[in-house]
This record gives structure tokens, C-alpha cells and sequence, in this order.
């Protein structure tokens, strides 16, 4: 992933970098005036937002999601099949926004240039 700052927007667009199918993205554009926004890493670019949820928030998903969590699947390369990996232990789940609208909001805030 690469990050290009456009100057006029104070915002940096994420884009995956050139594989050998061409460009993909660009994906998101991060508000870099977003309070908290901070950049840990580039290539990957990595971000975290501080107190971007409180514990409460936290603990509503948590109950919210974790009866819809099922074991991670893959593709399996041999046979193609979409299957449970027995040698992986991570689990999914999926949240409706309309679950989460004042989280889907501060994304929406983080993702915007003209937020701030």
C-alpha cells in the first residue's frame, strides 16, 4: 500500500501498490486532520485513531457480534473449494451498519476530506 498526500484536501489516499495485474485502488481517502489520527507505519500503511471508541462502545459490538461469530474460511488451492481451515483459529463476524450507525459515522468523519 502506498499513501499520496493531496495538498489541497489535507487527506492521503490509500492505494495498494502495482501488482502484476496493474494498479488497484485507490481505496479510501484518511482525513489527516481526523483528532487522534496517527500513522504507525508506511507500506503497509498503518493508522489508529486514539480513543477512537469508548469501552462501552467496545462492549456493545462485542456482545452484538459474538453470537454471529463463525470459524474463518479459505479457498483451498488444490481443490478450489471454500472450506474451514481445521489448522486456523480465527473467527468472523459480520455487523449490519444499521447495528453500529454512531461507529459507521466516526468512519465516515475519518474517511472524509472536508470533515474538519
Amino acid at each position: 500500500m502506498a499513501c499520496k498526500t493531496t495538498s489541497d484536501t489535507k487527506c492521503i489516499t490509500v492505494t495498494e501498490e502495482e501488482t502484476g495485474d496493474g494498479k488497484l485502488g485507490p481505496f479510501h481517502q484518511i482525513n489527516q486532520q481526523h483528532p487522534g489520527l496517527k500513522q504507525l507505519h508506511h507500506n503497509p500503511d498503518i493508522f489508529e485513531v486514539e480513543n477512537f471508541l469508548s469501552d462501552d462502545k467496545c462492549d456493545i459490538i462485542i456482545a452484538k457480534a459474538t453470537p454471529h461469530l463463525t470459524p474463518c474460511i479459505i479457498k483451498n488451492e488444490s481443490t478450489g473449494a471454500i472450506e474451514q481451515d481445521p489448522s486456523r483459529t480465527s473467527a468472523d463476524a459480520n455487523l449490519p451498519q444499521t447495528e453500529a450507525p454512531s461507529i459507521v459515522s466516526k468512519l465516515k468523519a475519518m474517511d472524509s476530506c472536508d470533515a474538519n
